[in-house]
């Protein structure tokens, strides 16, 4: 077994970091956390199959095993608690090209929990509401106590993904 903790190259997510995974061997990056977060990755992978994982300071996996093939864009995203972490990413054995990405850190989404019905957040008519979804894929529910029966409409700015409708009937 390797020794723990392994010899890592010490990042500071202040603001994106820069990286390099190595084409023949793992690359170790120790990141200390302040605050929970989101960590996230973007990679161009080149010619290999490159895979991750994320521990914390006393070796226990945190369950990021996450494995991309090569010729392709990927970004992954694990939710994160305070502490030291360490994230190693390496290629396949037959690697011969370092592939270059960035890890950054993101704040957790501020209007949690709204996560459920139960847990929606009341919208106010003809105001505006501003939400971030974070981490990727994440799922939050708001409330809207209508005047009458009618039609909702709604209108989302800056989004950059298909929204699920943009009307619903109420009774």
């Amino acid at each position: 077994a390797e020794p723990w903790p392994p010899k890592a190259e010490a990042i500071q997510l202040d603001e994106p970091a820069r990286v390099e995974v190595s084409a023949q061997q793992a690359s170790w990056f120790k990141i200390p956390v302040s605050q929970p977060g989101i960590l996230s990755g973007d990679f161009e992978i080149a010619a290999s199959v490159l895979s991750f994982a994320l521990f914390d300071a006393s070796g226990k996996d945190l369950q990021l095993q996450a494995s991309f093939k090569p010729k392709q864009s990927v970004a992954w995203q694990h939710v994160v608690s305070p502490g030291v972490l360490y994230l190693r990413a390496m290629h396949e054995p037959d690697a011969d090209v370092a592939t270059k990405g960035v890890i950054a850190w993101l704040p957790l989404d501020p209007g949690e929990p709204d996560g459920s019905l139960q847990q929606a957040r009341p919208m106010e008519f003809g105001k505006p509401l501003s939400m971030k979804f974070t981490p990727q894929g994440e799922v939050d529910w708001v409330r809207i106590e209508a005047p009458g029966s009618g039609v909702v409409r709604w209108r989302v700015d800056g989004w950059d993904k298909k929204v699920a409708g943009n009307s619903a009937p109420v009774a």
